[in-house]
């Protein structure tokens, strides 16, 4: 690994195109093992990953003499990746994209890199969790704004309930939102490529990024992640309670 990259590097669309260009090398080496299945990172989840990183560095309960480092970045990158195909062998799916859900599974691998300054029990899971939502939410509103998703806010039934998984197909969570309203267009028409998978993941990004808005109501049944109107929030939070 090449000491000459910064956290700070890793954040740039650009810079980090090129730190994982050149470094691809040293990451996923489990790709190669999974023969049919074609791994799609979504540029948004690259930057997710970055900004987890930043926002650690800058959270008040993370201590900083220690450090964050840039191998947390990787480590998180890859927990994430591994968890997307995964999820696409079950599935028997040929293309395999990272998405929101997913990155519960980056908890273990960053809270093993960094030192918390916090006083109380199990806080730094909290913490864990608050950074991770900033990092969301940053994204998020770079890629998209709530004002094209207001429609589909305002016709959702009062009981209506999107429930999707982490193990939940690509092609189900498109058509189950096609189904509940959201406009796929304006998502498709602000990710790259065409791949079911980065729909899925966009979609999936779109969802958290209005429940972090607080537009759209959030709950946790077992496995399952619940999205309904309303902005209250119930259960555990990406983030938290997860290990790879």
């Amino acid at each position: 690994m090449k000491e000459s990259y910064q956290i700070e590097d890793v954040l740039d669309r650009e810079k980090l195109a090129s730190f994982l260009a050149k470094e691809g090398q040293h990451l996923l080496p489990f790709v190669n093992l999974v023969e049919g299945t074609r791994l799609v990172i979504p540029e948004f989840m690259k930057e997710i990953i970055a900004s987890i990183s930043i926002e650690a560095r800058r959270h008040s309960e993370i201590n900083q003499n220690s450090g964050v480092s840039v191998r947390m970045t990787i480590d998180n990158y890859e927990n994430m990746a591994s968890q997307a195909l995964k999820r696409a062998l079950i599935n028997h799916e040929r293309e395999a994209a990272p998405r929101i859900s997913d990155l519960a599974f980056t908890a273990a691998s960053s809270m093993g890199k960094i030192e918390f300054d916090c006083l109380e029990p199990e806080r730094d899971h909290l913490v864990m969790h608050q950074v991770v939502n900033a990092a969301v939410r940053k994204v998020f509103f770079q890629h998209f704004q709530a004002d094209p998703f207001h429609a589909f806010l305002s016709s959702l039934g009062e009981d209506a309930e999107i429930e999707i998984s982490e193990l939940t197909p690509a092609r189900a969570i498109i058509d189950i939102l096609r189904q509940s309203g959201l406009p796929l267009d304006e998502v498709q028409a602000r990710v790259d490529g065409s791949a079911e998978s980065v729909l899925a993941s966009a979609l999936e990004m779109v969802l958290e990024g209005l429940h972090q808005q607080g537009l759209l109501g959030k709950r946790i049944s077992g496995p399952d992640v619940i999205y309904a109107k309303g902005g209250a929030s119930i259960g555990a939070n990406i983030g938290e309670g997860k290990r790879a």
